[in-house]
């Protein structure tokens, strides 16, 4: 009685010690993953630094130049973007380096670096309309807000983490109101109508009803 009672206890904690040393295994397998694709969140957001401005003007010149109604949602910089390629190739190199991971794997392959991406979400415009009174108030349609969501995503043992940072942006000018719109200020000019003068509208379009004052022989001297 005392053998079979003995022979019992032992299966069961070879059992007990079987599907803890499994549940650690995985448990491992998880972190590594997600320190993995930590890293290459890291890896891309550092070379990006202060380039983010000069990076989205290559990829997405849109944001700069069109309103948020324009853009109409958010804008995806995939792994077809020269910039995340470039980054998911490089950490990729990277990856293939870890021969520890490598030998520890299931199927003895290094890490994969499935993709990089940055994706602009929420974009919202500042201005709550168009009308004349924004504009002279010095606000441009163009500004806008947003968020900045960057993600890296990596694979190890057959388990895929990904890793997402989030950050707000706000496209603004600098330079208020008519500056902005290019108007040309002189000190001196003979007559109202002494330049070609076209009306523009707030959101850029051209304003065909609008009409040049006339010069009523009046000299203005500045």
């Amino acid at each position: 009685m005392i053998s079979i009672l003995m022979a019992v206890f032992i299966f069961s904690f070879n059992s007990i010690v079987r599907q803890r040393n499994i549940q650690a295994h995985h448990l491992m397998i998880s972190e590594t993953s997600s320190y993995l694709a930590l890293s290459g969140l890291r890896l891309f957001s550092d070379k990006l630094g202060n380039s983010y401005e000069t990076t989205l003007r290559t990829t997405c010149p849109q944001l700069f130049e069109e309103t948020a109604d324009a853009i109409g949602g958010d804008i995806n910089l995939s792994s077809s973007n020269p910039v995340c390629v470039q980054a998911q190739n490089d950490f990729q190199n990277f990856l293939n380096e870890l021969d520890q991971l490598k030998a520890a794997s299931v199927d003895d392959s290094y890490p994969v670096c499935h993709s990089m991406s940055i994706i602009l979400e929420d974009i919202q415009s500042l201005t709550p309309d168009t009308t004349n009174a924004q504009f002279q108030a010095g606000r441009d349609p163009v500004e806008k807000c947003g968020k900045l969501v960057i993600k890296c995503e990596v694979e190890y043992n057959g388990l895929i983490r990904e890793a997402v940072l989030t950050k707000q942006f706000r496209v603004v000018s600098v330079v208020p109101g008519a500056f902005n719109r290019f108007s040309l200020f002189v000190k001196k000019t003979p007559y109202p109508d002494s330049y070609n003068c076209m009306g523009i509208k707030f959101d850029g379009t051209i304003d065909t009803s609008y009409a040049h004052p006339p010069a009523n022989l009046n000299t203005y001297t500045g």
